[in-house]
């Protein structure tokens, strides 16, 4: 297999970034449809999931298409189902992060197109708090869309894992929310992470959902 050139690099860069703009432009255009936004989403994924080729300009205008595809899909009202394959580009972009912060704390250099494509300090900061707040937004989103009495919704990516469940309103809750394993802490023989908590609910209380999100320690 042949090395690609800096030149090289540096035109996929460019392309790459070319096509998340545009993108970016069309879900600005007007509010999409239900099965318009799940082809934005769609597109997005499909561009973001080679992260080599992700430039800092590709992660900001992905993050930022990202706010606007969660604020449509709490307007449309989205299926969870499709709603969470969004959570793929968030890990292309988290992936990116996780490698800048790596060649950072390495002091590692290397190539043009390697620098190029590693993100400052300030740009990492700044996007890990988007990806947080992506989270949060959508396992709110998810929250508001379960039943008492339905399963926990859960998703694990390279960086990130989720886990959102309802918790119904005039019962005493001490239970422990968890997030499920990576395929990384499977072989590493990790144990999952978990959080647990001892929650009261009022009788006249209204029924509540409960996220537990974790992010990799490589991000910081």
């Amino acid at each position: 297999t042949c090395a690609v050139t800096n030149d090289e690099m540096n035109i996929r860069l460019t392309a790459r970034s070319s096509v998340i703009n545009s993108i970016a432009t069309l879900s600005n255009l007007e509010d999409p449809t239900e099965q318009s936004l799940t082809g934005l989403i769609g597109a997005l994924n499909s561009v973001t999931q080679t992260t080599d080729e992700l430039s800092s300009e590709s992660v900001t205008s992905t993050l930022n298409t990202l706010q606007s595809v969660i604020n449509y899909v709490n307007s449309i009202g989205l299926s969870a189902s499709s709603a969470s394959a969004m959570l793929d580009s968030v890990n292309a972009v988290s992936s990116v992060v996780s490698t800048s912060r790596s060649r950072s704390s390495s002091g590692s250099g290397g190539a043009s197109s390697a620098i190029s494509r590693r993100l400052s300090e300030d740009e990492m900061t700044t996007s890990v708090e988007n990806i947080q707040s992506l989270l949060q937004q959508y396992s709110e989103y998810i929250g508001s869309t379960l039943l008492p009495g339905l399963d926990a919704v859960s998703s694990t990516q390279d960086t990130f894992q989720l886990s959102t469940q309802y918790l119904s309103g005039g019962v005493d809750v001490n239970s422990k929310l968890s997030v499920p394993l990576t395929a990384a802490d499977t072989l590493t023989g990790s144990e999952v992470t978990t959080a647990s908590s001892s929650v009261s609910l009022p009788s006249d209380s209204p029924s509540t959902a409960v996220s537990v999100i974790s992010l990799s320690s490589s991000l910081y």
